[in-house]
């Protein structure tokens, strides 16, 4: 994140809550003046009707994944991701092979995984409570 855990990041918190300000004050002129409404209407229609759909997909993806919601979504490296929700113990770990991990042994895993090596695909408890909890 820009401004980091608390506060570590790049920029400083209170020129972060500043720069807030002032984009609200901007979208608040905008709307007033009613140039909002004649920049959205520069927008073809088509993308206009698609974006929220792309955002509530977008939105479901987050949902469906393991570390925000319940797992049925996970990493594949084929097809970016793949139907998951197996068990802690069936996950294997997605790792950054490279030329350090190759010849020197260090490897850096990532919170990513897959389910195909080991198997177990939909066979965690976590998913099918949050499946039907959704029903």
């Amino acid at each position: 994140s820009v401004v980091g855990w608390r506060g570590t990041g790049s920029v400083s918190f209170q020129a972060a809550v500043t720069a807030v300000m002032i984009e609200g004050a901007i979208f608040f002129v905008l709307a007033i003046t009613g140039a909002r409404y004649a920049i959205i209407r520069l927008i073809p229609e088509p993308v206009r009707i698609a974006t929220p759909a792309a955002i509530g997909c977008f939105l479901a993806h987050l949902g469906l994944q393991t570390a925000e919601g319940i797992g049925v979504v996970v990493s594949d490296i084929a097809t970016a991701v793949t139907l998951g929700a197996c068990p802690e113990d069936r996950r294997t770990p997605i790792v950054a092979y490279d030329d350090t991990c190759a010849n020197e042994g260090i490897c850096v895993f990532s919170d990513a995984y897959t389910c195909d090596v080991l198997g177990g695909v939909m066979t965690s408890a976590m998913t099918w409570v949050g499946i039907l909890g959704m029903m």
